[in-house]
């Protein structure tokens, strides 16, 4: 008799699309983001230490680049996460729901008054002194960063304007991560 697999880790086994690999990399982001982490055998390191924790598959952890996160832990964005953590004011994987008007979301297409309710997830966000940085990843193949603005603008935007609402404070930057790009990017 053949052992029972859950079918989450038969689908890791199975797939290794961009969804996945998209899926670890916000995954070890959640696990990682906040630490000082300065070479890649310490990198490993940690590798090794979440998979043995069940926090993460070996198959997930293969599915990241290690110069891609060296890139993201050699930056200045990861250096203000860390101050934020040490502060205890960086957030990770904070769920919002949210009731806004249906015209705002669909300008063109409903005119009428009717509240939809937008949920998601916010990788990250973190406070500082005059504001709050709201940080998303994203492991989209793209050509630049102008093209990956474009495809989620709208996205953060509505991220942003949620958390305004549940911190009572102004996002003062929106930030897109890309792991492709290996680029820090305004929107």
């Amino acid at each position: 008799k053949e052992p029972y697999v859950p079918e989450f880790i038969r689908n890791v086994e199975k797939k290794t699309g961009g969804t996945e690999r998209g899926n670890a990399y916000h995954k070890i982001m959640e696990l990682t983001a906040y630490r000082n982490i300065a070479s890649k055998e310490e990198l490993q390191q940690v590798f090794e230490e979440i998979i043995e924790s069940g926090k993460m598959l070996k198959e997930q952890v293969e599915l990241l680049s290690i110069p891609k996160l060296m890139k993201f832990y050699e930056s200045p964005l990861a250096q203000r996460m860390q101050e934020a953590h040490a502060r205890k004011q960086l957030y990770r994987e904070q769920p919002f729901l949210r009731g806004m008007d249906v015209s705002e979301v669909y300008h063109k297409l409903y005119q009428e008054k009717e509240t939809i309710l937008i949920q998601g997830i916010i990788d990250a966000f973190f406070e500082e002194e005059d504001g709050i940085v709201l940080v998303d990843y994203k492991t989209d193949r793209i050509e630049n960063g102008e093209a990956l603005v474009n495809r989620y603008k709208e996205q953060i935007v509505q991220y942003a304007q949620a958390l305004e609402a549940l911190k009572n404070k102004k996002v003062k930057e929106k930030i897109l991560y890309s792991f492709h790009l290996n680029e820090i990017i305004c929107v």
